[in-house]
């Protein structure tokens, strides 16, 4: 995760920035008189338009502000643009009451955005002659500067420091946070180009652009509306199956937590780590194909009833498959219950041919498996259950997947999730208190004897 130092430097950097940028030289101007009315109309509008906000996943938001101040822009010349829009943003963070950090550097963020655009547009000629001119052409190329040096400047910030608060890649973020909001942003943008045109070409017109404006904005909030309550519909059709037997109960969010931390340690690509987490959460889904007589039988399966018990990771996989957002996750769920050795199911991999991240999802459903309660016994130790997973590295598990995971549960400094296990791991051991038995020799006291695994 990033340090506070490193988030106040960032900050601290976009001040900066936005106040230099403020210092850049007017490329073009025209009388008060003629912008000043229409801006602040715009800035009035970008500031309403600010709190009909869209969350993002990494903790950030965005909204459809772009389009006024886009239009700003190309309207008003520098530094007054960026000054504005500036006022605006902080008006809005003071009304929501964001903290000083995220104020600052969200107000910073909008002011360097405007003044670098500004400044930028104004190298190809005044605005007003392009967007107005008979060369179509120059017009053109003014309002993609306008808009894509909006865009690339606002969203390259906001990623850098959300990339430092999380810990994550630059490239992942920028992908995660942008890849289904794109368009419907640039189209924002458009219209910005299109209002500040309007404004100089046709003025009675820019109030038929509110309409657009306001679908946009809606467009995106469904997005990521649906995108949420896709993944919290698929987890609570999980956890439903969890609850179904109190000995599982939160089985499926540990393991996803366990897989997570391991994922992290193996420091596979960020992408990843999100599907492995995904995935992890939903792994034991299909179990709802399975009859409660099979998934709390005390005692052992019958072949018949193995057989059932063996469906579920295609099941699973199955359902997912009709969700987009799981599509991929799908193939992790199939090959949970893989081994190394090929003598796992539904499909008898092995080795490497086994995804990784279904590697890594098995090695932390085995440890939680194993220091839960189930029906048929208790829990181990982890202790216990660390010495199993050794014991099955390279025939069960994927050995370096075991290593990884052991050194994490092993260093008492290691980042991992708070459960009961890992508690009652990071105790202080015992030492083993050995008794005399009358002719049958001397009893350890330890931790709990292994008990094989049943399911």
């Amino acid at each position: 995760m990033g340090t506070p130092a490193r988030i106040r430097l960032v900050v601290g950097a976009t001040t900066g920035l936005a106040l230099i940028s403020l210092a850049l030289p007017p490329q073009w101007s025209t009388s008060w008189t003629a912008w000043a009315p229409p801006v602040l109309l715009l800035a009035l509008s970008g500031l309403i338009l600010e709190f009909v906000e869209v969350p993002t996943p990494y903790n950030g938001t965005l909204s459809v502000s772009g389009v006024a101040h886009v239009a700003i822009i190309l309207l008003a010349p520098a530094p007054w643009g960026a000054l504005v829009v500036g006022v605006a943003v902080l008006v809005h963070q003071v009304v929501i009451r964001k903290e000083p950090s995220k104020l600052i550097f969200n107000v910073a963020n909008h002011v360097a955005t405007v003044s670098v655009a500004t400044f930028a547009v104004g190298l190809i000629g005044p605005p007003q002659e392009l967007l107005t001119s008979r060369a179509v052409a120059l017009g053109y190329v003014a309002a993609g500067v306008a808009a894509l040096t909006y865009y690339a400047v606002n969203v390259g910030l906001t990623t850098l420091v959300v990339t430092i608060a999380t810990g994550r890649r630059f490239g992942y973020v920028l992908r995660t946070n942008n890849r289904s909001t794109i368009l419907p942003d640039l189209a924002a943008e458009t219209l910005g180009v299109l209002l500040a045109a309007s404004v100089y070409l046709m003025p009675a017109w820019v109030v038929l652009l509110g309409l657009p404006t306001a679908v946009i904005a809606r467009t995106l909030q469904i997005i990521r509306r649906l995108e949420r309550e896709t993944i919290e519909a698929v987890e609570t059709l999980a956890d439903s199956i969890d609850d179904r037997d109190p000995t599982t109960y939160h089985h499926s969010e540990r393991v996803s937590l366990y897989a997570l931390a391991l994922a992290r340690a193996m420091d596979v690509d960020d992408g990843l780590v999100d599907l492995i987490g995904l995935a992890a959460r939903v792994h034991d889904l299909g179990k709802m194909g399975v009859t409660d007589a099979v998934l709390m039988k005390p005692g052992a399966l019958t072949a018949v009833e193995a057989d059932r018990m063996h469906e579920h990771p295609e099941i699973g996989a199955r359902i997912l498959r009709r969700y987009q957002l799981y599509q991929n996750g799908a193939e992790l769920v199939r090959a949970h219950h893989e081994r190394w050795d090929g003598g796992g199911y539904p499909d008898g991999l092995a080795g490497e041919k086994i995804p990784l991240g279904a590697r890594i999802i098995a090695v932390a459903d085995g440890f939680d498996a194993m220091t839960s309660d189930r029906p048929y016994r208790t829990g181990m130790h982890p202790l216990t259950a660390v010495d199993e997973l050794r014991h099955g590295a390279g025939s069960q598990w994927d050995p370096v997947a075991v290593a990884h995971f052991v050194r994490l549960l092993t260093d008492r400094a290691a980042e991992l999730p708070d459960t009961v296990a890992l508690r009652r791991l990071r105790q202080p051991v015992p030492t083993p208190v050995v008794l005399d038995g009358a002719g049958a020799g001397p009893v350890v006291l330890g931790p709990p004897a292994l008990v094989e695994e049943a399911s």
